[in-house]
């Protein structure tokens, strides 16, 4: 075998190694994904927490699970959260504390959302509003929000907004309604809109994995032909059969 054609097929195999390696990390991700999904899925179906249950459980124990219990929502201090697109429309979400009944710290609970120019309407609606609070827990910090020349703010951020609030407040946050399957495509007709899913893992590591394989059975292949023709027209032509030499 020529050395150049022995350098290729070293090349082709050490990059079907590599991508191979590849393939088989995404193969090893898609199945932590997929028991992270069914422990997040089996947290989600468990009864709803109560207050002093929620608050006695590490954080890292009740993010995805359902809390359940009644208190009073301080609407004086309710926050709204702008430019939360939803159903192509320009929505805001709004964002109102509610401090349980036998005491604790308030949590911070996202009432849902509505289109922008039906704010007034919203707020009205809930501050008639005296039912407590069926939710789903969601623990993890996000980027420092801050407020707007109207007071909305960026984002949901439980540390920015508790600093404005003469009460203690946890860590998480809970999202007010119902758990469903599948959001609806379009904006339901009820305001403001209180649906949420379960954890969905998003990432397609399966398909990943098989882009990666497929690169490396390329190489080898387009590697193994470009060496096969090489050799072949290397090699000298025999005389038709039958054929003497002058």
């Amino acid at each position: 075998m020529p050395r150049s054609a022995a350098v290729l097929l070293a090349l082709a195999v050490a990059g079907a190694v590599v991508l191979s390696g590849l393939g088989t990390w995404q193969l090893m991700r898609n199945g932590e994904k997929h028991d992270l999904s069914a422990e997040r899925e089996a947290r989600t179906a468990a009864a709803p927490l109560a207050p002093a249950e929620a608050f006695a459980m590490p954080d890292d124990d009740i993010d995805w699970r359902r809390l359940a219990f009644d208190g009073e929502w301080d609407y004086d201090r309710l926050q709204v959260i702008a430019n939360r697109t939803r159903y192509g429309q320009r929505g805001e979400e709004v964002v109102v504390p509610l401090r349980p009944a036998g005491g604790g710290p308030a949590v911070l609970v996202n009432r849902g959302w509505y289109p922008a120019a039906e704010r007034d309407a919203v707020l009205a609606i809930l501050a008639d509003e005296d039912e407590g609070l069926d939710g789903l827990i969601r623990v993890g910090r996000s980027l420092r929000a801050t407020q707007g020349p109207d007071g909305s703010w960026t984002r949901f951020d439980v540390a920015s907004i508790a600093e404005l609030l003469p009460y203690d407040v946890v860590t998480w946050r809970a999202t007010a309604g119902e758990l469903v399957e599948h959001l609806p495509r379009s904006a339901p007709p009820e305001r403001p809109v209180t649906l949420y899913e379960g954890y969905t893992n998003t990432t397609p590591h399966m398909e990943y994995a098989l882009t990666w394989f497929g690169l490396a059975a390329a190489m080898l292949i387009t590697a193994g032909v470009r060496v096969w023709r090489g050799g072949a027209a290397s090699r000298p032509e025999e005389p038709p059969d039958g054929g003497t030499a002058d």
